[in-house]
C-alpha cells in the first residue's frame, strides 16, 4: 500500500505529464490535504489552471511557486515527482490515499482535543457532527462567521485556562511574551555546551509539576545521562562527583533519597531517546495527548524524505513538520537548535537569529525565537538570554546566571526590551 507522501508525488507526477488528469481529482481533492507544503502548492497551481483551462507546464510551475521556495527546495520535489513510476489513468487512487490520510489526521486532532462540557453540550455536538459530516464529504473545514468564532472564544480570557500556558518563571519575560501556547513553534538556539537543554530541562520539570503532560525528546543523551541531571539538579549534589563518588559523604545521601523520592513522583514527564523521525513524533502526539512538546535537538531529527544531502532542505522540511504538529495539537512545541560560529568572532558573543544552524525556514516558520550565549568567556556561568522573535508579543534580552555544577539556571537581572 503507498505511503501518503508517495501518493502525493505520485499524483503531482501524474499532472506534470497529463495537466488533464486534474478532471478526475479537481471536486475531491484540496490543497490543504497534503501533508508536504511545496506539493499542496504546486497542486494548487494545477487547479488554478484547470479553471482557468490552461495546461501548465513544468517551467510554469516553477514559476509559479518561486517566491515561496528555494529554487533547491522546487527541484528536489520535482525530482522526487517525476522519478515516480506512475500512469495518469491511476491518480484516483493516489487521491484517495492522500483524503483518507488527512481525514485520520483530522479525526484523531478532532477526537483528541473534545472536551464536551454539560453547559454547552448541545452546540458542541451539533459542531462534532458538522466537523465530521464535512470530513466524510471531503470538505477540508467549515466556514465561521466573525460572529460565531467570537461566540466560541469570548468567554476564555480573563479567566483560568483549562489547559495552562507553559510560563517560564522569569516574570518580565512572561509579561512580554505571554507564555507558550497551543499552536506555537519556539526555537531556543544557541552554541555547543551554552545549556540550551538544562535551561529546557528545567522548565520540563516545573510544568509537568505544575500539572502540564511534557513530552521530551533528548536526541543527544542517554536516560542515565537525564537522571544525573535530574537528581543533580534537586540534590545539589556535584554532577561529577554523583558520577564519579564511591560512597556519600556528610550529608549527601538524604539529599540524593529525597531527589531520588521526588523524581519518582514525576509523573508528567515522559523522556524519549535515541533516533527519531518527525513522523514518531505525531504518532507518539496522537497516542500520549501531551500538553506541551520539546525537542532537543532539531537538527538531529530525521525527516520523512530523503533530501540526498541537502540538510537545509531537510532542516525547513522538518521545521515546516514541527509547526503543523503544533497546530494540529494545539500545543507549544519547543525545538533547540545549534547555532554557526558567526557570534563567536564578536567582542560581546551575542548572537542573532540568522545563525540559526542549517536554518531552512526556521526563521519564517517559528512563533518564537528564544536565543542563549555565553556573556563572559572567562565566566561560563553568565549567560545571555534573549527573545528575538515574538509574533504575539514583545522582545527582549535578561542575564540569567547558570550553576553549572547542579545544572540549573536563576534569572539575574530584569529584562531589557528592545527598541
Amino acid at each position: 500500500m503507498f505511503e501518503y507522501i508517495e501518493a502525493e508525488e505520485s499524483l503531482i507526477s501524474c499532472l506534470l505529464t497529463r495537466p488533464d488528469s486534474m478532471e478526475t481529482v479537481y471536486n475531491t481533492l484540496s490543497p490543504e490535504m497534503f501533508e508536504s507544503g511545496i506539493l499542496g502548492r504546486m497542486y494548487l497551481e494545477y487547479r488554478k489552471g484547470f479553471e482557468n483551462n490552461k495546461e501548465l507546464t513544468y517551467v510554469e510551475i516553477k514559476q509559479a511557486i518561486a517566491s515561496d521556495y528555494q529554487d533547491y527546495e522546487i527541484d528536489d520535489a520535482l525530482t522526487k515527482c517525476l522519478t515516480r513510476d506512475v500512469l495518469a489513468f491511476q491518480i484516483g487512487g493516489y487521491a484517495s490515499t492522500i483524503i483518507n490520510h488527512y481525514k485520520k489526521n483530522r479525526v484523531d486532532s478532532i477526537l483528541g482535543h473534545l472536551e464536551i462540557k454539560d453547559a454547552t453540550v448541545e452546540e458542541q455536538l451539533d459542531r462534532l457532527i458538522n466537523e465530521l459530516d464535512g470530513l466524510r464529504n471531503n470538505e477540508v473545514s467549515h466556514t465561521q462567521t466573525v460572529s460565531e468564532i467570537t461566540e466560541e472564544y469570548h468567554d476564555k480570557y480573563f479567566i483560568d485556562q483549562d489547559r495552562p500556558r507553559a510560563m517560564l518563571n522569569i516574570e518580565d519575560m512572561d509579561a512580554m511574551i505571554g507564555g507558550f501556547e497551543g499552536g506555537d513553534l519556539i526555537i531556543i538556539g544557541a552554541r555547543p555546551a551554552v545549556g540550551k537543554s538544562a535551561l529546557v530541562t528545567q522548565w520540563a520539570q516545573m510544568w509537568a509539576k505544575n500539572g502540564l503532560k511534557v513530552g521530551f525528546y533528548n536526541l543527544e543523551m542517554t536516560d542515565k545521562q537525564i537522571y544525573e541531571r535530574l537528581v543533580a539538579a534537586k540534590s545539589g549534589i556535584e554532577i561529577t562527583r554523583l558520577r564519579l563518588a564511591t560512597r556519600f559523604l556528610n550529608d549527601e545521601q538524604p539529599r540524593y533519597q529525597k531527589a531520588v523520592e521526588e523524581l519518582k513522583t514525576q509523573n508528567n514527564l515522559y523522556i524519549s531517546t535515541g533516533g527519531k523521525k518527525v513522523s514518531d513524533i505525531r504518532s507518539d502526539m496522537r497516542k500520549m495527548n501531551y500538553d506541551i512538546l520539546i525537542v532537543d535537538y532539531l537538527q538531529l531529527l530525521v525527516a520523512d524524505d530523503r533530501y540526498h544531502g541537502n540538510r537545509t532542505a531537510e532542516v525547513g522540511e522538518i521545521s515546516r513538520q514541527l509547526k503543523a504538529i503544533a497546530i494540529d495539537f494545539n500545543i507549544p512545541l519547543i525545538a533547540l537548535s545549534q547555532l554557526n560560529r558567526a557570534s563567536e568572532g564578536r567582542e560581546n558573543k551575542e548572537p542573532s537569529m540568522g545563525e540559526l544552524r542549517e536554518a531552512g525556514n526556521l526563521e519564517q516558520d517559528a512563533s518564537v525565537i528564544m536565543l542563549m550565549w555565553n556573556k563572559n568567556p572567562d565566566d561560563k556561568s553568565e549567560k545571555g538570554l534573549k527573545v528575538e522573535k515574538s509574533r504575539q508579543g514583545k522582545t527582549g534580552r535578561c542575564d540569567m546566571k547558570f550553576d553549572g555544577a547542579h545544572v540549573s539556571f536563576i534569572p539575574e537581572n530584569m529584562v531589557t526590551p528592545f527598541d
